[in-house]
């Protein structure tokens, strides 16, 4: 292939790009495709959100009391815990937990 040929094929490349692009943000901001639901649909959405939260794990490394549960019954922990390297750990040793993490929420503010 020689340096023209190389070139257009580049142009072509780059408009195809482009082209995708704009098709794919075109209306993002046009109020007209906003999404528009009724009050029970949105009580739907937040009780599934709430019902599934814990299989979205805090961000790593973030102290967060937990709620946890094994043969002993269900409780709170006494100490911070973090979710790193897929495994719910105590924050302060970096200990693996033993029970099983059932919910979760940011630490409540001292003072």
């Amino acid at each position: 292939m020689n340096l023209k040929q190389t070139a257009g094929a580049l142009l072509v490349m780059v408009a195809a790009g482009l082209a995708s692009a704009a098709a794919q943000t075109a209306g993002i901001t046009e109020p007209s495709t906003a999404l528009r639901l009724t009050p029970e649909q949105r009580a739907e959405i937040y009780q599934a959100v709430g019902n599934n939260k814990l299989r979205t794990p805090p961000p790593p490394d973030l102290p967060v009391q937990v709620l946890c549960e094994d043969q002993s019954g269900t409780y709170e922990l006494p100490f911070a815990c973090s979710f790193s390297n897929g495994a719910w750990r105590n924050h302060e040793s970096g200990g693996t937990l033993e029970a099983t993490v059932i919910a979760w929420r940011r630490l409540a503010r001292r003072g």
